[in-house]
């Protein structure tokens, strides 16, 4: 799924146990209603914050696609995720939105109350840092994705991230996919139109790879054969090479 750093196209990383502890001990709850921006492009975000329940959209604000209909590009921070690590780390603004897709809660700290716990407490510093490096990997992931990927592998690499995320089983086969997207939202994940995600899904569900029960949305696990991931195929090779 892969193709250039450890980070997974558009869905954000979960904080290890240590960051997650941070905000628990230090965070302040607030919440967000469905649809409320948490910050605007070229406004300053002055918080890390964690997603405690939830879903947020982060993408590029006044930046439109008119011409092939798509409106914008997103990335997705589920639970377990922290918002705001680039304005944390370079003290500036940018062009970055982020609004509640559906109804959040969040665990702020404020830039000053880190910068201070990490002057004392450098393991946490590094890890701190090497998530949000992930962060960064992941929208950079998603541009490779989009640019090297077709659409319908693109929508299979979403898929099978979501159930690699929530480590859901397979029942005879079927993948039930964790997160109920709209079409809308899923079009913008991976960049293209409805109308194509339509006639994806609906080629998929002729051949037996998808189907849809009411709300929930099902991906056989044949569906997830053959995409390529550097990080795997590497493991493979090392594993190939010391004869295991």
């Amino acid at each position: 799924m892969r193709i250039r750093y450890h980070g997974f196209p558009w869905v954000r990383s979960k904080a290890g146990s240590e960051l997650q502890k941070f905000f628990s001990d230090y965070g302040t709850l607030k919440h967000i209603p469905k649809g409320t921006p948490v910050f605007k492009g070229n406004e300053f975000y002055p918080n890390l914050s964690l997603v405690l329940s939830g879903l947020l959209a982060k993408f590029s604000e006044s930046f439109t696609f008119k011409e092939t209909s798509k409106v914008k590009a997103i990335s997705l921070l589920l639970p377990g995720t922290v918002l705001g690590g680039t304005f944390f780390l370079s003290n500036r603004l940018s062009n970055i939105a982020s609004t509640a897709l559906r109804d959040t809660v969040l665990l702020d700290v404020k830039h000053e109350a880190v910068w201070e716990y990490v002057r004392t407490h450098h393991n946490f510093g590094k890890a701190l840092v090497n998530h949000i490096m992930l962060d960064l990997e992941s929208d950079l992931e998603g541009m490779a994705t989009i640019i090297a990927r077709p659409p319908e592998e693109r929508l299979a690499v979403l898929f099978k991230i979501l159930v690699q995320r929530y480590e859901v089983q397979n029942e005879n086969g079927w993948f039930n996919i964790p997160v109920k997207l709209t079409h809308s939202e899923l079009s913008q994940v991976i960049y293209t139109i409805p109308l194509t995600l339509n006639r994806i899904l609906l080629e998929w569900k002729k051949r037996g790879l998808y189907r849809k029960e009411g709300t929930e949305r099902y991906a056989h696990k044949s569906l997830f054969d053959n995409l390529y991931d550097w990080e795997e195929n590497r493991m493979k090779s090392t594993d190939i090479g010391s004869g295991a």
